[in-house]
């Protein structure tokens, strides 16, 4: 989620709302990212859970396991180091 406070001089009553929204949807969040706010390729692990992590590079391993498709936030093979 991203939430961008309002122009203010004095923030701290859009401060103040923002932490009380993030505290109320704090206990459903997955830990997780949103892919399309991830620059940094070796972070794109983050917005998987691990057991879908697991699973999306089994399939890399069984349908691309030569990387014909790497572009973006690829997932590497299971059993190989991403880059």
């Amino acid at each position: 989620m991203a939430v961008a406070p309002y122009l203010t001089p004095d923030r701290t009553a859009a401060d103040a709302a923002l932490d009380r929204l993030m505290a109320a949807v704090r206990p459903h969040a997955a830990g997780t990212s949103f892919l399309t706010l991830l620059t940094d390729p070796a972070r794109t692990r983050t917005a998987f859970t691990p057991a879908n992590w697991t699973r999306l590079t089994e399939v890399k391993r069984a349908w691309d396991p030569d990387r014909v498709f790497r572009l973006g936030h690829s997932i590497p093979p299971a059993g190989k180091a991403s880059s």
